[in-house]
């Protein structure tokens, strides 16, 4: 079932800039495991923005929009059979 669609992009160095501003910010919206994956790469901060963009994607088509995105949103990438899919763990 589709209930919505939603897009969005950020530029990485607003996501960097936004992380070396605000100290709390990286554990307010990102889970434990999403920040040690993303502090595992060269690329960090595109990593970040990456995952910000998918939250606040899912969200638009949820309805809920941008300003309920917290850390329990969380998205999980799966290649299991070739085929993309996520699952989306939310508490409202």
């Amino acid at each position: 079932m589709i209930y919505g669609t939603g897009i969005d992009i950020i530029e990485v160095s607003r996501i960097r800039s936004v992380m070396e501003r605000d100290i709390g910010f990286r554990e307010k919206i990102f889970t434990p495991g999403e920040i040690a994956y993303c502090e595992t790469k060269k690329h960090k901060y595109e990593n970040y923005a990456a995952r910000f963009s998918a939250k606040e994607a899912f969200l638009k088509a949820i309805g809920t929009g941008p300003h309920h995105l917290r850390r329990h949103h969380y998205l999980q990438r799966n290649q299991g059979d070739r085929r993309e899919t996520w699952r989306v763990d939310c508490h409202f």
